[in-house]
């Protein structure tokens, strides 16, 4: 009997790897994959206005080859010769329903039934649910893998190429240079771990592979050939030649390498480099799983767990991959969940590998239709919020925000397909305004992340238009610069407030120290102060702590306690007519005011007067000027820096390994708080 009752609602909540098929004249049909545990869930809501007391609701299970007594037995239902095996439902209530899908290969038909004694049984829906194993969705993975995730590129350019061959290789920045084979492993010709890194994940298989698909050569999959097997005979016990022979993060991504050459070779026939590839990929696999060498919650370890799923779908039999590839997947989901926070900002302080990472969640997320729906569906969750954070950090120049460790580049156009409710505004960032939509909001805040930002409009022909940027919080250990309360300012069509940027992954270099510490950004510091850098010992203590943040308004009190017995505040307000107004205090256990000097750096075209301490004058040869009103008791000197001056040098790196002398002004407060008024001319 049909359901004739209106006030009866039913939603059936997707979960854990159930995913609808398609919807017939009796409802729909879906698709459950049956996780490793064998546990899946159905989670019902029913609604009903009808509080009758001797109206029940049940969900019945029914299929032509189900053992009902065992079934009943594994799942905790009753069996009645009348409806079959069922549970009861509570109305108005979320209702889980855990079904034991042990060597499930058939299908199954579910009905969820209003029940009373005075009338007959009332359908209220009905819908099928066909059980998938593992093993069947992940063949279909392993050929999304080959046809979608690791495809060789086809390039016209074949320069990089053609110098392999020659045994020059050229990495990044990296100047080109020349290395003999027999040592190649053990080279570091920059003295830069970064350049090591590149070589010994195999970076250069790329540039061989795109161009055999060019030409049609085989001398360049010759070389490869060539390369990677000098790797695996110069690799294979310790004392390693490299830091990186066995690196956390070197290795997950030449693993991923050598899965994309071992799909190349064994599409062309190359049985022996095949059999290599292989063996040396299961060493990786066993290699990556191990705790001890696993990054857990860093970019590090989402690369490592990634890297273990594909390399255990692809290299390893049924019965051996069970285990690794279900303990793969729980450390991709762990990582990722915390890796982004519930604003979708990812935690490791940089709007860079925020781009980066989404980015890989768009490369990835379709191998999780076959494998996983509801992580499918969470990962297009992280790409919504994330990259409305994308949005607003965007500067008007169209490039990334100089934060952290990041590169001012352009944001990857692959972020385009995302395919999330808010993508054509990210393209009107990225074309500048020429396509896509108007961003909604103008302002916009993360309070756990620790991020605000000021726009004034988001025309891009407008050369009124103001950018600001406020950061303050600390989630992560990696990629920390000590740069809370910082400030970023481009308006007018130039960067006023600037930041240093990453430089390098190089922690010897005395540049990239300075680069990292506190003197590299606009920010106060108490005199004589130490920089904490660990997120136990400031955690939570760095933070937003009022804010009021809207197209109409935009305060944010922030506050660190990053400098070692100091506690830091910064009040950042915009007024109506685009003033911006500072307010820094510093304070010391009982002492409420202490010594403390607030930096900003400004880009070397820029011309500074402060002849009058109170009003700083910054020329721009576009013809703008700025003006820095300070109001403090406590001033008593502004010093003008630049580059390489000892006390307060002054640097910024646009990309990797380039360095750009700047300006720095000084204020030096001897105590009470200091207020400064922004404006331009």
């Amino acid at each position: 009997m049909e359901n004739n009752n209106k006030n009866d609602k039913l939603h059936v909540i997707r979960y854990r790897g159930c995913q609808p098929l398609s919807t017939t004249k009796e409802g729909k049909l879906f698709k459950f994959v049956i996780p490793y545990d064998h546990k899946c869930k159905l989670t019902i809501h029913v609604e009903s206005n009808n509080k009758e007391p001797h109206n029940a609701c049940l969900i019945s299970i029914e299929s032509h080859s189900l053992d009902m007594k065992s079934f009943a037995f594994q799942n905790g239902f009753s069996i009645s010769k009348h409806i079959g095996i069922y549970k009861y439902l509570k109305f108005n209530a979320i209702n889980e329903v855990e079904i034991i899908a042990e060597k499930f290969d058939h299908d199954i038909s579910v009905r969820i039934i209003r029940w009373s004694t005075d009338t007959k049984n009332i359908v209220i829906k009905r819908f099928d649910v066909k059980f998938e194993s593992p093993k069947q969705t992940h063949s279909e993975a392993i050929k999304w893998l080959e046809h979608d995730y690791f495809v060789v590129g086809k390039s016209s350019n074949h320069t990089r190429a053609l110098d392999i061959l020659r045994n020059e290789f050229k990495f990044g920045s990296f100047p080109i240079t020349s290395l003999p084979l027999d040592s190649i492993w053990s080279a570091n010709p920059f003295n830069d771990r970064n350049w090591q890194w590149r070589l010994h994940q195999l970076e250069f298989s790329k540039y061989l592979l795109e161009a055999h698909v060019a030409t049609g050569d085989t001398k360049y999959i010759s070389k490869l050939e060539e390369l990677i097997k000098s790797w695996v005979n110069n690799n294979k016990v310790e004392p390693y030649p490299s830091e990186f022979s066995w690196h956390d993060h070197s290795s997950a991504i030449r693993l991923n390498n050598l899965i994309k050459s071992w799909l190349y070779f064994n599409k062309m026939g190359w049985n022996n480099i095949c059999s290599i590839i292989e063996k040396v990929s299961v060493q990786h696999c066993l290699f990556l799983a191990q705790e001890k060498f696993y990054s857990k919650h860093t970019n590090h370890g989402f690369d490592q767990s990634l890297s273990l799923y594909f390399g255990a779908l692809v290299f390893l039999s049924w019965e051996q991959q069970h285990n690794l590839v279900a303990l793969a997947l729980s450390r991709i989901k762990d990582e990722l969940e915390f890796a982004f926070t519930v604003e979708g900002v990812h935690v490791e302080n940089s709007p860079g590998y925020h781009a980066h990472m989404l980015c890989e969640i768009i490369r990835i997320k379709n191998i999780f239709q076959f494998t996983d729906i509801l992580f499918f569906n969470y990962l297009n969750s992280i790409l919504e919020s994330g990259i409305d954070y994308l949005i607003h950090m965007n500067t008007p120049n169209g490039k990334i925000s100089l934060l952290g460790d990041s590169e001012e580049l352009s944001l990857n156009n692959l972020l385009l397909k995302a395919e999330t409710k808010n993508i054509e505004q990210l393209k009107y960032i990225m074309t500048k305004g020429q396509d896509g939509v108007v961003p909604v909001q103008k302002n916009y805040i993360a309070v756990n992340a620790g991020y605000a930002v000021y726009r004034n409009t988001w025309r891009f022909n407008d050369l009124a238009q103001i950018h600001l940027i406020l950061k303050c919080g600390y989630l992560s250990n990696y990629h920390r610069q000590d740069d809370d309360l910082n400030i970023l300012l481009h308006a007018y069509g130039e960067d006023w407030f600037i930041d240093s940027g990453l430089y390098k992954h190089d922690h010897q270099d005395e540049i990239r120290d300075y680069m990292r510490g506190p003197f590299a950004h606009n920010i106060p510091i108490p005199k004589g102060s130490k920089t904490l850098r660990k997120i136990k010992q400031i955690g939570v203590n760095c933070k937003f702590e009022r804010h009021n943040v809207n197209d109409q308004a935009f305060c944010v009190n922030a506050t660190t306690s990053m400098f070692d017995g100091f506690i830091v505040k910064r009040v950042v307000e915009v007024t109506a007519n685009n003033e911006i107004n500072i307010i820094d205090s510093v304070s010391s256990g009982e002492v409420s005011d202490s010594s403390y000097v607030t930096l900003f750096h400004f880009p070397k075209d820029k011309v500074i007067d402060n002849s009058d301490k109170n009003r700083i004058v910054i020329k721009s040869s576009l013809g703008k000027s700025m003006f820095i009103d300070c109001t403090a008791k406590g001033l008593f000197e502004v010093r003008v820096t630049k580059g390489k001056d000892k006390e307060y040098p002054s640097f910024t790196s646009k990309k990797y390994g380039e360095l750009e002398e700047s300006y720095c002004i000084s204020f030096h407060i001897e105590s009470g708080s200091s207020e400064y008024r922004i404006s331009f001319d």
